[in-house]
């Protein structure tokens, strides 16, 4: 701020002003905390306001505690929908469909999770739902693995697939009974 520009009067209290703390230490990292502290501080009192208006304006009875901002909508648009969908509509109107849907255990649409069964088909790769990958991507990230394994020990490496382990153990009549007779896994 250059006081050349202030008004007599605003040039008068910054003089005043400088006067008063020229010949104190400035400390930046406090100056900056307490600074940041009270934007916090607005931006809270600000948010605190902003949702006891709407909870003020949205309430349809005296023992309704209207609408929270804050629980029910991310932007200012959903907010609004939200208020005219629950204060507005006439009952039986107009469906409210519930944020996840009908089916909130369904993530996906039929059309997307039909694909997600072809692809396979098509590229004759898996798709693992639970890691939301391709086997072939598990598959070699697991192979770098193992090499960068092998590469850095000295000893040999032993590796078995749970699959390959469940077709020995009914092929092999030895190792269906050891692990049979341990009660370790039962």
């Amino acid at each position: 701020m250059d006081p050349n520009f202030l008004s007599e009067k605003k040039k008068k209290e910054f003089e005043k002003w400088y006067d008063s703390v020229k010949h104190q230490e400035f400390n930046f990292k406090n100056q900056f905390m307490a600074y940041c502290w009270s934007d916090v501080m607005l931006l809270a009192n600000g948010c605190l306001a902003f949702r006891k208006i709407f909870m003020d304006k949205t309430k349809k009875s005296e023992t309704d505690i209207g609408v929270d901002p804050s629980l029910c909508a991310f932007t200012i648009a959903s907010l609004c929908h939200y208020i005219y969908r629950r204060n507005l509509l006439e009952p039986k109107s107009i469906g409210i469909i519930p944020e996840n849907g009908y089916h909130p255990e369904q993530k996906t649409s039929i059309k997307c999770q039909l694909w997600l069964k072809y692809l396979p088909e098509k590229t004759s790769d898996t798709f693992n739902p639970i890691k939301q990958e391709l086997m072939s991507t598990s598959y070699n990230r697991h192979l770098k693995r193992i090499n960068f394994i092998k590469e850095s020990i000295t000893e040999n490496l032993v590796e078995i697939w749970e699959c390959e382990w469940d077709a020995l153990i009914t092929e092999n009549e030895n190792l269906k009974k050891f692990v049979e007779s341990t009660n370790k896994w039962n």
